[in-house]
């Protein structure tokens, strides 16, 4: 019985961590999120990033909104709208060490060996390329002064490749 709770408790995790790299929760790997962000903002999260003592905002889907109203009733009941959005099990600010802790755990328990949640950035920034391959919109959802920075992100993926490449057979010189 208690193995089959830890297979639970691990599946949930890992659809958590693919819901991570679908929503591009992992751009708050260095960010900070007040709840009212979310119940003002209908498509977007306005973050500070610690790093650069700058603020943003990241786009996000209505489901990802909902799903972060839902977290904000259920386990951030009665906080006040400038509370942070996730915690530390002591209350305060969750800092990024923790995060870095809890992916690798996760990572680990799920057999995917080195996470971290730069890995879930770099995911959710390549697969956002991929979609329409607008580099510039890439580059200011991961909050990048530089598109060179960007650029890393700008990987296509295989069938994309030879989709490009099937299209020139098609012109006409």
């Amino acid at each position: 019985m208690e193995d089959k709770a830890l297979v639970e408790n691990l599946k949930k995790k890992v659809s958590e961590l693919s819901e991570a790299i679908k929503s591009g929760a992992a751009n708050l790997e260095k960010a900070s999120v007040m709840i009212e962000c979310v119940e003002l903002i209908v498509e977007a999260i306005a973050v500070q990033l610690d790093y650069e003592d700058l603020g943003g905002t990241v786009d996000i889907s209505e489901k990802i909104k909902k799903r972060l109203e839902r977290f904000i009733k259920l386990y951030r009941k009665g906080a006040k709208a400038k509370s942070p959005l996730l915690v530390s099990e002591r209350g305060g600010r969750i800092i990024y060490r923790s995060v870095y802790a809890k992916v690798k755990r996760i990572g680990e328990q799920a057999g995917i060996g080195k996470l971290h949640p730069h890995m879930l950035r770099h995911t959710y920034l390549t697969r956002l390329y991929n979609v329409e391959k607008d580099l510039r919109f890439v580059q200011d959802q991961a909050g990048h002064a530089s598109p060179t920075t960007t650029a890393i992100y700008a990987k296509t993926n295989n069938t994309a490749r030879k989709r490009q490449v099937e299209a020139l057979d098609e012109e006409e010189f």
